[in-house]
């Protein structure tokens, strides 16, 4: 698993093994809608957001689905694994953090709502931490320390 490499396109979640220089696909998993987040590798998991509402949790190995769950907008910021818990930004302006192995949610925060400016402004701010809090930005204007 060391000499594996991710990658998303679109749709479709692909895994590439590129240690003899020769790419091959090992496995690929369709998605119900656009990926723009970024992966979070994590243990035996892969974890990502997509444009259906979706937080996922592949495995790394064979790319079968572990856990989902249902936000109640889109997900197009990478998911931060802090402790035990899955904190993600969602584009109805909720910041969640659901538990890392079940996806039962933890806490939400609700921000003054998300605001798109063209249809180019498409990506979220992800989720970072540092000494105890999580800080995300929000496209209302504000950063949340958490």
């Amino acid at each position: 698993m060391n000499n594996r490499s991710f990658f998303v396109f679109f749709m479709c979640l692909i895994l590439n093994l590129s240690a003899t220089g020769q790419n091959q696909l090992i496995w690929k998993k369709e998605v119900g809608g656009p990926v723009f987040s970024s992966l979070v590798v994590h243990g035996n998991n892969l974890y990502f957001g997509s444009h259906d509402s979706v937080l996922y949790a592949l495995d790394k190995a064979d790319g079968h689905e572990v856990n989902r769950f249902k936000a109640g907008g889109q997900i197009r910021s990478a998911p931060l694994v802090v402790d035990s818990l899955l904190v993600f930004n969602s584009s109805d302006g909720v910041v969640s953090a659901v538990g890392l192995h079940d996806f039962n949610v933890r806490w939400t925060f609700h921000t003054q709502g998300e605001k798109q400016y063209d249809m180019w402004d498409y990506f979220l701010s992800s989720p970072v931490t540092a000494n105890d809090l999580v800080f995300v930005g929000s496209g209302d204007g504000f950063v949340y320390a958490l």
